[in-house]
């Protein structure tokens, strides 16, 4: 049976392109947004939000349409040749409520490509599928690490050089779809019951990018106004985060595959919430370490909730998980993101300092991050008290 490494071309490759397409977009919104909407900060937001909006909105739908169309390559490159040219008409501009309108159905298309080529991944070994997703979320991740700095040499070419550059890379990501010998559904694929999706994975997920959500604006500002870091300090704290989720994804996912994913999410999360509070209190000195920390948790909370949405040898099942997942994600993206910007409001508004506000989001990141390991092993523990009365 195809592996996931002998695919041609490398389905992590197809991964890569279609994530990069989107992050592409991510340093050229301000400049973009300032040409159609002069003056107005918050249609900056709004943007970044609406991609989010799409792909939570059209999560439901992805594993029917893989079921309706039975070909998991068909919709996948139908979704990225979409993706494509809503990219190229977000290019071309206009009014502002059309460019938000065409951002929605982007960011749709766009996790409908991810989710497809996730959850139709050729199977290969079982004992080791979070050895083989590892290579896919390390994928994802790099796709997302590279987004921003590859956006902003695509800026040289105008306001919408990153957008166009990112059509044409979602354009050859679908023109290869077809090579990658994706699994198909199964010509007796049933509708996918909601108690078969991966709850406890989507948990995770969704509470690891919520404290990112939480964490993109306040650690900018935090770094500037209250740990003084000089904007190289800035990158290499930021770098300090990036790399080490790009390069631990692979080995998280092995673990994943010989202690359990609940496991090493239970550890990681209590990790992850654990930093997220120190950091709240940490120096410049302490900072570095912090953040490589954050990197490694955060990268072994996703190839867990990767290698666990990814057992059904079911392809329907597996798509719709994936998309699942995915939207959890963005969900939690756009949750975070949003309550940090109105808690730093409402407390700025009452006279906090800056510090003070900073340190009270990083805190409840932590918190919730707390909250979802502490959740995970109720929830295993008690499955584990229920198997355990059946049997007897």
């Amino acid at each position: 049976m195809t592996t996931l490494t002998g695919s041609r071309p490398p389905l992590a490759l197809l991964v890569f392109g279609s994530v990069l397409s989107s992050t592409l977009l991510i340093p050229g919104l301000r400049p973009y947004m300032a040409h159609w909407a002069p003056g107005s900060e918050s249609a900056v937001h709004a943007f970044l939000a609406l991609g989010l909006l799409g792909a939570v909105a059209v999560s439901p739908f992805v594993g029917k349409l893989a079921r309706t169309l039975r070909s998991s390559a068909r919709l996948a490159t139908v979704a990225a040749m979409l993706d494509a040219v809503l990219l190229g008409g977000l290019a071309l501009g206009g009014d502002v409520r059309l460019l938000f309108a065409l951002r929605i159905a982007q960011g749709a298309l766009n996790l409908t490509v991810l989710s497809v080529l996730l959850g139709a991944a050729p199977a290969g070994d079982r004992n080791r599928v979070g050895s083989q997703y590892g290579l896919l979320g390390a994928a994802i991740m790099l796709g997302v690490a590279l987004g921003a700095p590859l956006g902003t040499v695509c800026l040289r070419f105008g306001v919408t050089g990153p957008i166009v550059t990112g059509a044409f890379v979602e354009l050859s990501v679908a023109l290869l779809i077809p090579y990658a010998k994706l699994e198909e559904p199964s010509r007796l694929a049933r509708t996918v019951p909601l108690a078969a999706l991966p709850w406890l994975p989507m948990l995770w997920v969704f509470a690891e990018r919520l404290a990112v959500g939480l964490f993109v604006v306040t650690f900018a500002l935090h770094a500037k106004e209250c740990l003084m870091l000089t904007d190289a300090g800035y990158g290499a704290a930021i770098s300090a985060f990036m790399v080490p989720f790009v390069l631990a994804v692979y080995p998280a996912g092995r673990l994943s595959d010989r202690f359990g994913a609940p496991f090493v999410a239970s550890l990681a999360l209590g990790l992850y919430g654990s930093c997220w509070i120190a950091l709240a209190g940490a120096g410049q000195t302490l900072v570095l370490p912090m953040m490589l920390l954050l990197g490694v948790a955060s990268a072994a909370i996703f190839a867990a909730g990767l290698r666990e949405s990814a057992t059904s040898r079911d392809v329907t099942l597996r798509i719709a998980s994936m998309s699942a997942l995915n939207s959890a994600g963005s969900l939690g993206m756009l949750v975070g993101t949003a309550s940090a910007g109105i808690l730093s409001a409402v407390l700025r508004s009452y006279g906090a300092e800056s510090d003070a506000v900073h340190e009270l989001i990083f805190r409840i990141a932590g918190v919730a991050e707390l909250a979802a390991a502490f959740g995970t092993i109720t929830v295993v523990l008690v499955l584990q008290r229920a198997t355990r009365l059946v049997r007897s």
